[in-house]
């Protein structure tokens, strides 16, 4: 058993399952470490405990406030010898505040390539997740991509150079269907029909839709298919409602989420997959270790198993289903086939990294005092900002008694963050005394709050949520100087 402790920030529910693949590659991550904690934001609380492996959830019903629990909840375990994220945005910010709680190394993985052009014109919610992997990657010891193409991407960027990245391509797990599940899954279709398969997440990103269109267009050709669509998301419903309205609903399967989809790849007869942008696709390389054909767009490691490349064109992938000679695909030669060997690896790029020179734990710079007390007092602002407009506009009360009281709110949010995470003052020995103080100051600041809201609005007719706004940034500059003498034993 290795001594190194690993602590993963994931953003995969599934491993609260015993059963489920997540669940076994995080068996297959705890055989090489001495310890591993995984934490996972959730919307009720889950726990689980299996030998070394101990999962915890950072829940909250409120998506918002989940970062935050993450954050608290890995700054109060052990401290580990490498803390890794699943991915560059939510996830990566969390790991980076708990490492810099722990002072620990910090590894970040990619799975998509965030600088892909489509990836970031694709929404302005991608925009900012762009952002953020810009601001964070740099900031890690260890970024591990699971390929060239999304390597050579941030080489080429500036952002890393190329001894920062680790590049492994994650196995399928190493499931076999046995004859039977084989023989059953068959048993449902008819021989007659093709059965063009697809195992993806639904959301708008993958393109159902138009695999849905280019089917519909088969079938009024009379050709004879059926569609077989494993996993589930936002975008079922939807598709469903798509497939009714084209008039091959009943040629289509909606499966939802399987924990083993692998006898999937072996009865189908050809694989779909048209996303607008892909990292690396793992479902790409369970079909191409299945030999299956595959029809792809030009995403991810398609290319490299000898998909059929196809633009995102209905009529075009029409034209290629119908096709009787498509090659089938194959993993590439020096692809890591085995989990072992792919686990082996992992914990190599773990070990270096924690291995590596990293400085004691130094005592909290100001600049970072400050992000952090600017964090906290967002938090508290966007909570205050959502009760002062739920308060006016839906209870409808007066302005200035809804300003009054969504401070009052906001303000016990603001106490905890402030005390144990922003001046890192867990002391409880004076939590009293201090939160009354804290109360005073609350009072005080709820007064002028209102007044002064009451005052601005008044007087210049502006937006009680803009009035709200500025007089909390000037709340909060002058508060910062208190806080650090109230929770000063901390911070000096």
């Amino acid at each position: 058993m290795n001594s190194l402790t690993v602590l993963m920030v994931s953003g995969d529910s599934a491993v609260f399952d015993p059963k489920s693949t997540v669940s076994e590659r995080v068996r297959s991550y705890a055989k090489h470490t001495g310890r591993l904690d995984v934490i996972i934001p959730t919307a009720t609380f889950l726990s689980r405990e299996e030998k070394t492996i101990h999962v915890h959830s950072a829940y909250h019903r409120l998506k918002v406030l989940r970062f935050w629990r993450l954050v608290t909840v890995g700054e109060r375990l052990p401290r580990p010898d490498i803390i890794t994220a699943q991915d560059p945005f939510f996830l990566g910010l969390a790991a980076w505040f708990i490492a810099r709680h722990h002072h620990t190394p910090l590894e970040i993985q990619v799975h998509t390539d965030v600088l892909d052009p489509v990836f970031r014109t694709w929404s302005v919610g991608n925009r900012a997740r762009v952002l953020l992997a810009r601001l964070l990657l740099p900031q890690a010891q260890s970024v591990r991509v699971v390929s060239e193409r999304i390597a050579n991407s941030l080489v080429h960027s500036g952002i890393l150079s190329r001894t920062q990245i680790s590049v492994l391509p994650i196995p399928p797990m190493e499931h076999k269907p046995s004859a039977e599940s084989i023989r059953s899954l068959r048993a449902r279709f008819s021989p007659h029909d093709c059965l063009v398969l697809t195992v993806s997440r639904l959301a708008p990103e993958k393109r159902v839709d138009l695999m849905l269109e280019a089917l519909a267009l088969i079938y009024h050709r009379g050709f004879s298919f059926q569609f077989i669509i494993v996993g589930d998301g936002e975008e079922r419903r939807s598709l469903e409602r798509c497939a009714q309205r084209l008039g091959i609903f009943d040629r289509v399967h909606f499966v939802g989420h399987v924990l083993d989809p692998s006898p999937y790849y072996h009865v189908a007869h050809v694989y779909l997959s048209l996303s607008v942008y892909e990292g690396y696709g793992l479902s790409l390389v369970e079909a191409a270790r299945a030999k299956l054909p595959v029809i792809s767009t030009d995403v991810g490691i398609a290319p490299l198993v000898g998909a059929s490349l196809v633009a995102p064109n209905s009529a075009l992938i029409a034209e290629l289903i119908i096709r009787k000679d498509l090659p089938p695909t194959s993993l590439p030669a020096d692809f890591i086939q085995s989990e072992d060997e792919y686990m082996q690896a992992v914990f190599h790029v773990w070990s270096r990294c924690a291995h590596g020179a990293v400085s004691p734990r130094r005592k909290t710079s100001y600049l970072w005092l400050i992000v952090k007390y600017v964090i906290s007092g967002g938090t508290a602002t966007i909570v205050n900002l959502g009760l002062i407009f739920v308060f006016t506009d839906f209870f409808q009360m007066w302005y200035v008694l809804s300003a009054a009281l969504a401070y009052a709110g906001a303000f016990v949010i603001s106490f905890t963050l402030q005390k144990f995470w922003t001046f890192q003052n867990t002391s409880v020995e004076k939590i009293h005394s201090q939160f009354a103080v804290y109360v005073g100051l609350g009072i005080f600041n709820m007064v002028l709050n209102a007044g002064l809201i009451y005052l601005i609005v008044e007087s210049t007719g502006i937006h009680y949520l803009l009035a709200q706004i500025g007089i909390g940034i000037f709340i909060a500059c002058w508060s910062f100087f208190f806080y650090r003498v109230l929770f000063r034993k901390t911070t000096s």
